[in-house]
């Protein structure tokens, strides 16, 4: 019994290019370390995918913003 959680798998697909929710929650998490950040301080990461504008925006723990291109 999986005690009432699903495993969820998420692939974002725009034009030709595709990209896994995984390698853009990895991507987010590199991006914000690359700016200074420690990453034992990541409790939690919102995305916003922009297909349109080839961006994706994240929040982390609620106060730290950023972007980097979706593909």
């Amino acid at each position: 019994m999986n005690n009432g959680k699903q495993e969820v798998h998420l692939e974002i697909q725009y034009g030709d290019n595709a990209i896994s929710r995984e390698a853009l929650i990895d991507k987010a998490r590199e991006v914000w370390i690359a700016t200074g950040h420690d990453p034992k301080k990541v409790e939690m990461i919102d995305l916003y995918v922009k297909p349109e504008e080839n961006r994706v925006y994240y929040v982390v723990n609620k106060c730290e913003t950023g972007s980097f291109p979706l593909f």
